[in-house]
C-alpha cells in the first residue's frame, strides 16, 4: 500500500528582498511590529512575523499578513503586497482550507502579474499547483508547475527550478509508468540543490528517490536515500521531516522489525501533532495502520486507519484518502468483515472515479470555454464592422468639430492641471526635505549606537599584541558584515598550552553581535574554572551554557540560536594538538599537502538529534605545519563570473596558493582573492579566518 509522498511546497522570496533574517528571533521581531510605522520594511517585517507562524499558529499568522496587506496598499508597495496575499494563503494552506488558500494564491499571482515580478509568479504558479496536487487533481497541477518551471529557467532563479522539478516529479512518481520520467526530474534536481546548499530541497529530492528506490523492492538503496534525507531536514528542523521518519518506518515494517518501524512512526505522528500539521498526521497514522496490519494487530490497524481517513476527509486529501479506503477494505477482509470491505471498497471505487471525472471535466470545461469565447470574439467581430461601415458617412462630417473642440478642451484642462502641479510640487519638496532631515538625524542616531557597540566588543576580542605572545607567527582576516559581528576569535595561554578559537554565531549584525559576547563570556568563565579542560569538554560546557541561558527545550517557536566552533589547543610541551569542532572543520597544511579534520555536525545550543558529547582529535605537530581555523563566510561570498558561491573547494585551493607565505603576505592576498570574487555583489556574511603556523 502506497504512502503518498511529499513535494518542496514554498518559497519565501520576500526574504531575499528585505533581510529581515537577522532578526535573532520571533519575539523581537514581534516587538518591532508593534513599535514600528507605516512604512515598506514595517510590511516586509509583519510579512516575516506571518511567515515564522503560519504552521504553529495559522489564525496569528494570517492576522499578521492581512496587516501587511492592509500596510502594503497604504505605502503603494505592490510586491509586500503580493507576498502578504501569499503569506495568507499559506496561514489557510496550514489549516487544511485550500479554496480560501486557492483564493489569495491568485490573488497574490495576479499582484505579481501586474508588475511583471516573474520571480513571484513563478512562486505562486508552483504554490497553486500543490494544493491541485494535494486534491488530486494532477492535470492541473502538472500544468502549473511547468509554466512555474519555465519562468524560473527564463530568469535563472535556481531555487524555484529545484522547487518545480522536484513537484513535476512528484506528479510523475504517481503512475508505475511514468516512474522513469518522475527519476530523471529528481536527478536534474539533486545536484542543483547540493550546489546551492539547500538543505530543505536535499531532503525532498533525497525522500522522492527513496520511494522511487522502494517502488522498484530496492529497499537498502531506498533506506539509504531516506536516511540522507533526514540528515538534511535535522539541520532546518523542516516540517517535511515527519514523513521521512515515515518512510523509514515502512522499510523496517517491510523487514518485519515492527519495533523499529513504530518508533519511527510514532515519532512522526509526534512531530506532525505538535505543528498541527494535519496533511503529515495523516500519512503516519496511514503508515501506522500499514504496519499494524503487517504485524497482525488487525483491530490496532483499524484505529489508525480510521484516525487517518477523518483527517484526510477533513482537509480533502484525496490520494491519502484513496490510501485509507484500500486499508480498511483489506483489514476487515482479514476480519471476515465482508459487509464493511465491501462498503470501503465501493467508497474507493467512486473516490476512484471522481478523481478521474474531476480531471477529465476539468480539460473538457476549458476547451469549452475557450471554445466560447473564440466564437463571441467572432460574433462581436462581424457586428463591429457592420456599424462601423453604416456609420461612417456621419463620422466623416463630424470628426472635425469634434477634434477642434476637444483641442480647445485640452489646453485648457492641461494649463489647469500644470498649475496645480506645480504648486503640489512645491508643497511636497518642502515636505520632503523636513523628512530626509529627520531621516538623516534617526540614521545618525541608529549608527553611532552600533559604533559604539562595535567598540565594546572590539574590546573583549583578544588583542593581538596578546596574541602574538602565545603565537608569533598567526594572522586574522576579521571582516564584519555590518558593523558589529557574529563571528568572533579568542585565545588563552596556561603553562604550555595555548587555546584558540574561531566561532560563527547565529545572524549577524546586532543579533550575531550579542550572542559573540555571550560566547565570550562563557569561554572566559569555562577555562578560568578549570585550566586543564581538554577541547571537546570546552564546547560541551558551551553548548551547556547556551542552552540553559536561552531556554532551549525544542519546543516550536522558541530560540533556536547558536554558534558553530572550531577549537584547538596546541599543547607546547608535548609537541600535539587537540582538535574539536561543532560544525566548523579544522585545515593542516603540511609539506605541501592539505589535510581536513572534520567536526562534528551538531551546534553549540539545542540540536534536534540525541545530544552527544562531541569528540577530540590529536595530532602530532610538525614545524612548518600551517593551521587555519574559519567560519563559513568566506566560502559562502556569492560573486564570479556567474553570481555563484566560492565554495570550500574553491577556498581550500586559495589556502594551498597561500600557505608557505609570509603570513602578513597570505592575509593580504587571501583578502585580495575575496575581493575579485566578490566584486560588486554585496558581502552576505561575517567572514572570519585565523592562520597559525606552528
Amino acid at each position: 500500500m502506497q504512502v503518498v509522498r511529499i513535494i518542496l511546497i514554498f518559497s519565501f522570496l520576500h526574504f531575499s528582498l528585505t533581510g529581515l533574517t537577522q532578526y535573532a528571533n520571533l519575539d523581537s521581531m514581534k516587538i518591532m511590529a508593534e513599535l514600528g510605522k507605516a512604512n515598506i520594511p514595517q510590511v516586509d517585517l509583519l510579512v516575516s512575523i506571518s511567515d515564522s507562524l503560519f504552521r504553529s499558529n495559522p489564525p496569528k499568522a494570517i492576522e499578521y499578513a492581512t496587516r501587511a496587506s492592509e500596510l502594503a496598499i497604504r505605502v503603494n508597495y505592490p510586491i509586500g503586497r503580493g507576498n502578504a496575499l501569499k503569506s495568507i494563503g499559506m496561514g489557510y494552506f496550514a489549516q487544511g482550507d485550500y479554496p480560501n488558500a486557492v483564493s489569495f494564491f491568485q490573488q497574490a499571482l495576479e499582484t505579481f502579474e501586474s508588475i511583471g515580478y516573474k520571480s513571484g509568479i513563478a512562486n505562486m504558479l508552483n504554490n497553486q499547483g500543490v494544493i491541485f496536487n494535494n486534491q488530486g487533481n494532477d492535470a492541473k497541477a502538472l500544468e502549473l508547475y511547468l509554466k512555474s518551471l519555465k519562468i524560473s529557467e527564463e530568469i535563472n532563479d535556481s531555487v524555484r527550478i529545484v522547487t518545480a522539478l522536484i513537484n513535476i516529479g512528484l506528479i510523475y512518481s504517481k503512475k508505475e509508468n511514468t516512474l522513469d520520467q518522475a527519476e530523471l526530474y529528481y536527478l536534474r534536481a539533486l545536484p542543483i540543490s547540493e550546489e546551492l546548499e539547500y538543505d530543505d530541497a536535499i531532503g525532498t529530492v533525497s525522500l522522492n528517490m527513496g520511494t522511487l528506490l522502494y517502488a522498484k523492492k530496492d529497499l537498502q538503496g531506498a533506506l539509504g536515500y531516506f536516511e540522507k534525507s533526514r540528515e538534511a531536514f535535522q539541520k532546518t528542523n523542516s516540517p517535511n521531516l515527519p514523513v521521512t521518519f515515515i518512510e523509514i518506518g515502512r522499510i523496517y515494517s517491510d523487514w518485519k522489525d515492527f519495533d523499529n518501524a513504530i518508533k519511527y512512526q510514532e515519532q512522526a505522528l509526534q512531530l506532525a501533532s505538535e505543528r498541527s500539521a494535519k496533511y503529515e498526521m495523516t500519512l503516519a497514522l496511514l503508515g501506522l495502520a500499514n504496519t499494524f496490519q503487517q504485524k497482525g494487530d488487525i483491530r490496532k490497524a483499524l484505529d489508525y486507519y480510521k484516525q487517518s481517513e477523518q483527517i484526510a476527509n477533513e482537509i480533502g486529501a484525496k490520494y491519502i484518502l484513496q490510501s485509507n479506503y484500500e486499508g480498511l477494505s483489506s483489514a476487515y477482509s482479514l476480519l471476515s468483515d465482508f459487509k464493511n470491505a465491501y462498503l470501503y471498497q465501493t467508497k474507493l471505487s467512486s473516490l476512484k472515479d471522481t478523481i478521474f471525472s474531476e480531471t477529465s471535466q476539468l480539460q473538457i470545461s476549458q476547451l469549452q470555454v475557450q471554445s466560447q469565447i473564440e466564437a463571441m470574439l467572432s460574433e462581436n467581430e462581424i457586428l463591429k464592422r457592420d456599424v462601423e461601415l453604416r456609420e461612417a458617412r456621419n463620422q466623416q462630417q463630424t470628426i472635425v468639430i469634434f477634434f477642434l473642440l476637444l483641442g480647445v478642451i485640452s489646453i485648457s484642462i492641461f494649463m489647469a492641471v500644470l498649475i496645480r502641479t506645480i504648486k503640489l510640487k512645491k508643497k511636497a519638496n518642502a515636505e520632503l526635505a523636513e523628512k530626509n532631515t529627520l531621516i538623516t538625524l534617526q540614521k545618525k542616531e541608529i549608527t553611532d549606537s552600533i559604533q559604539y557597540a562595535s567598540r565594546i566588543q572590539a574590546a573583549m576580542l583578544t588583542p593581538e599584541s596578546q596574541i602574538a605572545k602565545y603565537l608569533p607567527e598567526n594572522f586574522i582576516l576579521f571582516l564584519p558584515r555590518d558593523i558589529v559581528s557574529g563571528d568572533f576569535y579568542w585565545f588563552a595561554e596556561n603553562e604550555g598550552r595555548t587555546i584558540c578559537i574561531a566561532a560563527d554565531c547565529t545572524g549577524h549584525g546586532v543579533p550575531g553581535a550579542f550572542m559573540s559576547m555571550l560566547g565570550i563570556a562563557f569561554l572566559n568563565e569555562i577555562v578560568s574554572k578549570n585550566p586543564e579542560i581538554t577541547a571537546n569538554e570546552i564546547l560541551n560546557e558551551m553548548r551547556k551554557q547556551v542552552v540553559s541561558s536561552l531556554r532551549q527545550g525544542g519546543q516550536i517557536g522558541e530560540t533556536t540560536d547558536g554558534m558553530d566552533v572550531s577549537l584547538i589547543i596546541l599543547d607546547k610541551n608535548k609537541n600535539r594538538i587537540e582538535y574539536a569542532g561543532a560544525n566548523n572543520p579544522l585545515i593542516l597544511i603540511r609539506n605541501k599537502e592539505l589535510l581536513e579534520y572534520k567536526p562534528d555536525k551538531m551546534p553549540i545550543g539545542f540540536h534536534f538529534a540525541d545530544e552527544l558529547p562531541f569528540t577530540i582529535n590529536y595530532f602530532e605537530v610538525e614545524k612548518g605545519d600551517m593551521i587555519y581555523l574559519f567560519s563559513d563566510g568566506f566560502s559562502d561570498q556569492f560573486g564570479g563570473p556567474n553570481g555563484k558561491r566560492l565554495m570550500i573547494k574553491r577556498f581550500r585551493n586559495f589556502l594551498l596558493e597561500v600557505h608557505d607565505k609570509d603570513l602578513s603576505l597570505q592575509k593580504q592576498i587571501l583578502e585580495q582573492r575575496l575581493e575579485e570574487w566578490k566584486g560588486e555583489t554585496d558581502q552576505i556574511d561575517d567572514i572570519l579566518l585565523v592562520g597559525i603556523r606552528v
